[in-house]
């Protein structure tokens, strides 16, 4: 059993991420579609109607996991997408093509930093964080100091993953850097 202010956690945490990518993707559905793309892993027809559909898939499961009778369900379509994701790059790696723009985030995200190796790892984190939610939430007594805890836990989690990303963005540069390119 997980601790209902752990669990409450996992779900707000998910949610906002969730939403915040899948409403700027929606902002700007042709970038997102560009963005599919540029991944050369489906069929250039295909790439707006898939984008459409990971865009809904993604604001649905920002949703559902807030709601107890599909909380399951969401988790299981956003460890979908985020293993979906983690392979897209991962092949593009393989390939020795680091220079597509992963999509995440929608046009407001875009750091033309391309991919790397940190974004599946990400992505694999967020799929971990989700699957935690297939377990069953404790029954206990929520108190206002839970409420609390939860609050500053969300607010300061979300403030380490947005750090995190411009870190992962940053990355690539930093390595040109490095390598005096």
């Amino acid at each position: 059993m997980i601790d209902p202010v752990v669990g409450g956690l996992l779900e707000a945490n998910l949610a906002l991420i969730f939403l915040a990518s899948g409403v700027q993707k929606a902002r700007d559905p042709a970038w997102f579609a560009r963005a599919v793309r540029e991944y050369d892993l489906i069929p250039q027809f295909a790439s707006t109607p898939f984008a459409a559909a990971v865009t809904l898939v993604e604001l649905i499961c920002a949703i559902g996991v807030l709601w107890v009778p599909t909380r399951v369900l969401a988790a299981s379509g956003m460890v979908a997408l985020l293993l979906v994701f983690s392979v897209a790059v991962t092949i593009n790696l393989v390939r020795g093509r680091r220079d597509v723009d992963c999509g995440c985030f929608g046009p407001a995200g875009t750091s033309n930093a391309g991919l790397s190796g940190w974004i599946v790892l990400r992505n694999l984190a967020l799929a971990a964080m989700a699957a935690a939610l297939w377990v069953p939430t404790g029954v206990r007594p929520v108190v206002w100091v839970d409420y609390e805890t939860l609050g500053f836990a969300t607010v300061t989690s979300l403030l380490v993953f947005a750090v995190v990303n411009r870190l992962i963005a940053a990355a690539p540069g930093l390595a040109k850097l490095r390598r005096g390119a």
